[in-house]
């Protein structure tokens, strides 16, 4: 708990060792670190999914899911409106994180703009971004610098950037 008597999201849990295994097991074969799965699996079992940010409206993230589906890792709402620092002029970044092997190219952008063409978005300027997951520690840039420190992941289809 908190100072406030809110909760600090960690907690240590002592579990059997063949439990920790399993668990590990788990998420290795899912890829993703044993942090996240173990947060994926109580999420599921408390019915209460991860919270988006309140800004991206779920017809643009369902929009995106469809049209980059098989070269979709993740799609992360940073910048202003992340940080919480936005005013009504501001756009929504997003970051749409794509497998390796998609290449970054204009099609991209012309594939987005299908996509979102239906969504209602009211008067919301959205900003793509386009790029794949950094290749080790030297692919990192000020982009994913920015997103490590204030992103919020509305979606992650393989729990590889959260």
């Amino acid at each position: 708990m908190t100072a406030n008597g809110g909760a600090s999201g960690k907690f240590v849990l002592r579990i059997p060792s063949e439990l920790h295994s399993a668990l590990r097991r788990g998420a290795d074969a899912e890829g993703v670190s044993l942090n996240t799965y173990c947060r994926q699996r109580l999420e599921a079992a408390v019915g209460e999914p991860r919270q988006r940010s309140p800004w991206v409206p779920e017809a643009i993230v369902a929009a995106i899911d469809g049209e980059f589906q098989r070269d979709l890792e993740a799609v992360v709402t940073f910048g202003s409106r992340a940080r919480g620092d936005s005013t009504d002029a501001s756009d929504l970044d997003l970051l749409v994180v794509l497998v390796q092997s998609c290449p970054i190219t204009r099609e991209l952008y012309r594939r987005w703009d299908r996509a979102v063409a239906t969504t209602p978005q009211q008067a919301l300027v959205v900003a793509p971004h386009f790029v794949g997951l950094p290749d080790g520690p030297r692919g990192l840039g000020s982009v994913w610098l920015e997103v490590a420190i204030d992103g919020i992941v509305e979606l992650d289809v393989a729990g590889r950037v959260a």
